[in-house]
């Protein structure tokens, strides 16, 4: 997905390059206590980590500090980054069989012993592999909260300290069973929510994420479905020079037809991306002005066509904010 390939490419800039010698990272303790998603988490890291505001490029927007954190710990030349992310996902009874299923055979999931029993932690360590390029997964964690909300933790070393992969995994396992529920919970209350110059009703079930960029605000409205599950989530892009998805991946079979939106006329394109590898089955997209002469573009991303028609009945309910 975009996003997978956006997140690697983050990912590589923040671990940059490094000198030769290794080892450090692999003797460090967890015993500084580092808040993530915005108090939705805790984990315990070395001294040496540091949370950082995430890094997007001059046109991209913020990432959102409720569904994206970032942790690096530096020793020397090397470096671990550590990137958190909001599912909005729930998990099975069963989260160290889900995560296998989805992990597949060459990686070995177990679950983790974590201090705090009221979290389920699952980690995943990929599949033997020689070190190459400048970020180097390390281990993956999916942590189930109270609610039954999950998160995904994503640990990466660069080259030097690679060179000691298991002691970067000693040090990743030992930070994920420092897991712990923050203070805030998951927001998935039916109602009202204003994104700028618009308002969506929306029925209960579905989160709310702001990306704020230089000139323009994107609005993420997801429905929290089973872990593992296609997503199914409506984005409104507010500015002056929306893309339509469409044209910009250079999708096929499109096909287009008139609709509404915001009581205007507009056209309506919809094409089947595919249900590989995470990605939406169906999408659906249209722009329509706004009075002080900047845009909206909303896109729809179903799993199905009975998901794709559930989100297309929250589209009337977009309307003029008071």
């Amino acid at each position: 997905m975009t996003g997978v390939r956006l997140r690697s490419a983050l990912v590589v800039a923040l671990l940059g390059t490094s000198a030769l010698g290794a080892g450090t990272l692999g003797r460090l303790d967890p015993v500084a206590e580092i808040g993530l998603l915005h108090d939705r988490l805790t984990i315990r890291g070395p001294a040496e980590g540091k949370r950082e505001a995430p890094q997007r490029g001059i046109m991209e927007a913020d990432p959102s500090a409720e569904m994206e954190s970032r942790v690096v710990v530096d020793v020397g030349d090397e470096r671990m980054v550590i990137i958190v992310t909001e599912l909005v996902a729930l998990a099975p009874e069963d989260l160290t069989a889900s995560v296998r299923q989805q992990a597949g055979a060459p990686a070995k999931v177990a679950p983790v012993a974590a201090r705090d029993a009221a979290v389920r932690v699952v980690e995943v360590v990929p599949p033997e592999s020689p070190a190459s390029g400048d970020a180097i997964p390390v281990l993956t964690a999916f942590v189930a909260q109270p609610d039954r909300t999950v998160q995904a933790l994503h640990f990466y070393a660069n080259k030097a300290a690679a060179r000691d992969l298991e002691g970067c995994r000693s040090l990743a396992h030992k930070m994920a069973a420092t897991l712990a529920p923050g203070k805030r919970r998951l927001e998935v209350a039916g109602g009202e929510r204003v994104l700028g110059p618009v308002a969506v009703t929306l029925p209960a079930g579905y989160h709310l994420a702001t990306q704020r960029g230089p000139d323009f605000v994107v609005y993420h409205l997801q429905k929290l479905l089973p872990l593992g599950a296609a997503p199914s989530a409506v984005g409104v892009y507010v500015g002056g020079h929306p893309a339509l998805h469409h044209e910009r991946t250079g999708a096929e079979n499109v096909q287009s037809g008139p609709g509404d939106l915001l009581g205007q006329t507009v056209t309506w394109y919809q094409w089947s991306p595919g249900g590989d590898g995470g990605r939406a089955a169906v999408e659906r997209e249209a722009i329509v002005p706004l009075p002080d002469g900047s845009q909206m573009h909303v896109w729809l991303v179903a799993g199905d066509a009975g998901a794709l028609a559930e989100l297309r009945a929250l589209v009337p309910s977009l309307r003029p904010a008071k």
